[in-house]
């Protein structure tokens, strides 16, 4: 088939796209019934481009609010994608698996604030996922403009967890105890505030501003952990980011002020007491009063505590 093209070329002939479509009878070999133009968002490691057509699963939820949050999306190009850090790269694994189980994760080294950090990305390509995340709200501009999108009772706190994985945080104060923050757009701050109150979470704190950004912030033992039992925090077998999950783990297994009615019962007094052990001791190990120890040890019909001065 190059020999006439070798030819051309050697006469000093006219190598125009047009002559060398003709000369090669490509033409005719272009419009063949059996050859196809090539698919829209073709790749060698395609996704599952349909994933985001319909919310419909805890999980769809959980993705579209992670990438609401740390994804990107660019529609020139139809692109999406997700980087975390080396410590994440399991999770990373994770969101893959759902979305595009062939992608391969590409490793990379970044600098910030003088020091080398292993980055790995995930890069998608697909224009049916990329035009059904605008429709859910995920643009390129989405970190001012995202305005969360209208899920079933049941799937919203699988969304907001996956939205607080990527851009929230749960954390301890030294002044202010544990709290749960949000950073994004105006919508998706009010929105989760919105959230957490219709879900029966008590807060008067109002969305604010941190480094320019809208910004919400909940405080406070009990109200926190609320909200993390209504994210889904204490199922162990939900999605979420495992860092974030053990952090949240930790708040719902702190003892709040008042917890002493559930750490001490007449039966836990009772089975004390038969082991040997005396008010004191007994105290301790609950972490109450001696005066809890012996309200509750006569409720299960224990007469004398060892040791303890009546």
């Amino acid at each position: 088939m190059l020999a006439p093209v070798a030819e051309l070329l050697d006469a000093g002939g006219d190598a125009t796209m047009p002559t060398l479509v003709e000369l090669m009878n490509l033409s005719a070999a272009l419009t063949r019934p059996d050859l196809k133009p090539r698919p829209t968002g073709l790749t060698r490691y395609p996704p599952i481009h349909d994933y985001f057509d319909v919310i419909d699963t805890a999980e769809k939820a959980y993705c579209l609010g992670f990438l609401a949050g740390d994804g990107w999306v660019y529609p020139a190009n139809n692109a999406i994608g997700l980087e975390l850090g080396a410590k994440d790269v399991t999770h990373l694994h994770a969101l893959r698996n759902r979305m595009s189980p062939t992608q391969p994760l590409r490793q990379h080294l970044c600098h910030m604030n003088g020091k080398e950090i292993v980055q790995f990305r995930l890069s998608m390509h697909s224009r049916p996922m990329v035009e059904a995340l605008g429709r859910l709200g995920v643009t390129p501009a989405k970190s001012r403009t995202f305005v969360p999108p209208v899920l079933t009772p049941a799937l919203q706190p699988h969304f907001w967890r996956g939205l607080v994985d990527a851009d929230g945080s749960i954390n301890h104060g030294s002044t202010t105890g544990w709290r749960i923050e949000l950073v994004g757009s105006q919508a998706a701050c009010e929105g989760f505030r919105a959230f957490l109150v219709d879900n029966g979470v008590a807060t008067a704190a109002k969305v604010g501003r941190s480094h320019g950004s809208p910004r919400f912030e909940l405080g406070g033992l009990t109200q926190v952990k609320r909200a993390l039992t209504l994210l889904g925090y204490d199922d162990e077998e939900a999605l979420a980011l495992p860092r974030k999950a053990a952090a949240a783990r930790e708040v719902l297994t702190t003892p709040g002020r008042y917890d002493h009615t559930r750490r001490v019962t007449p039966e836990k007094v009772a089975a004390l007491v038969a082991a040997g052990f005396d008010a004191t001791e007994i105290a301790r190990a609950l972490r109450v009063g001696e005066s809890s120890v012996w309200k509750y040890g006569r409720r299960s019909g224990v007469r004398s505590l060892r040791g303890a001065v009546e």
